[in-house]
């Protein structure tokens, strides 16, 4: 079975007080690292008010790996700033895709997944 993109999963433990501006900051630097680094995107999950999921894609480990040696200053001054909102990060895991059917929209009758 062929592998498609690449996904880095993160956890996180954020101070509470701070969890809008955690999730601000999420978004800024994923917006950033898309536009400047070639990154898909990424999806940030909520397991409960302290703790969060976060799912970066990258179109292969090899685009990961050049974009985390690229010194973007603002990535890095907004990765600096996340950090006053956060208590632990953890790289979870790295993976590539084997079977991907998640869909944009609900079932239809007669669709195909």
């Amino acid at each position: 079975m062929e592998a498609k993109d690449f996904s880095v999963i993160y956890s996180f433990k954020i101070k509470q007080e701070f969890r809008k501006e955690f999730i601000q900051s999420w978004n800024e630097i994923t917006a950033l690292i898309y536009q400047n680094e070639g990154s898909l995107g990424s999806r940030l999950q909520m397991i409960d008010e302290t703790t969060f999921l976060g799912y970066a894609l990258w179109p292969s480990k090899a685009i990961f790996i050049k974009a985390s040696k690229i010194e973007n200053k603002e990535i890095a001054k907004l990765k600096a700033k996340q950090s006053e909102y956060v208590e632990e990060i953890n790289k979870r895991f790295e993976s590539s895709i084997i079977s991907d059917l998640i869909k944009n929209k609900t079932y239809t009758y007669g669709d195909k997944l």
